[in-house]
C-alpha cells in the first residue's frame, strides 16, 4: 500500500470531525457496507474491557484512519475476520514482549517502529491520538467528560488501530 501521508490523514481527520449529526449515519453505513469486519472489530472486540465513551472514541479514531485509507484506495478489498485475527495475534505478541521492557526500551522500540513501519505516519497518528496530549481535544469533540485512558486502555487502542492498519497494508499490496 502506498504510504499515507500526514496531509491525507489530517484531511480525513478534519472530514470526520466536521460530519454533521445527519451525515454520521451515512458515513457509518458506507463504512459498514464496504468493511463490515473492520467495523465489527472496532465496535465489538474490546466491548467488555472498554466503557461506552472509550468504545466510541476507538471507533471515532478508526473512522479517521479508514477515511484516510479510503481516500487513496476507494476500492480496497474487504478485510476479513481471519485477516484481523492474524494481525491482532501478531500485535498482541509484540505488546506482550514489550510489557517487560524498560521505559528506555519502549522509547527505542517506538523510534524504530516509526522509522521502519510501512505506514509510519498513520502509526504516528495512532500514537498521538492515544497519548495524554491529545486526550482533552478528543474529549471535547466527543463531548464526553472522562475517557479515562489508562495504560491498559491505551494498549487496547494501539493494538486495535495498528491491527486495522496492518490489515489494510497487507491487503492493498
Amino acid at each position: 500500500m502506498k504510504k499515507i501521508d500526514f496531509d491525507t490523514i489530517a484531511e480525513a481527520s478534519e472530514r470526520v470531525n466536521a460530519l454533521e449529526e445527519s451525515q454520521v449515519e451515512t458515513f457509518v453505513t458506507h463504512f459498514t457496507s464496504v468493511q463490515p469486519a473492520v467495523v465489527n472489530y472496532l465496535l465489538a472486540t474490546y466491548n467488555d474491557e472498554l466503557s461506552d465513551a472509550q468504545s466510541e472514541y476507538l471507533f471515532f479514531l478508526g473512522c479517521k484512519i479508514w477515511d484516510a485509507i479510503h481516500t487513496l484506495y476507494p476500492n480496497a478489498p474487504a478485510i476479513t475476520d481471519e485477516q484481523i485475527d492474524t494481525a491482532e495475534q501478531e500485535n498482541e505478541q509484540m505488546l506482550n514482549y514489550l510489557a517487560d521492557e524498560s521505559e528506555e526500551g519502549l522509547e527505542n522500540f517506538a523510534e524504530i517502529l516509526l522509522q521502519d513501519y510501512a505506514q509510519n505516519e498513520l502509526m504516528e497518528f495512532i500514537i498521538f491520538a492515544v497519548s495524554e496530549s491529545d486526550e482533552e481535544d478528543e474529549e471535547e469533540e466527543l463531548e464526553e467528560d472522562d475517557l479515562n485512558l489508562d495504560d491498559d486502555t491505551r494498549g487496547i487502542f494501539f493494538i486495535a488501530l495498528k491491527t486495522m492498519v496492518d490489515c489494510f497494508d497487507k491487503a492493498i499490496a
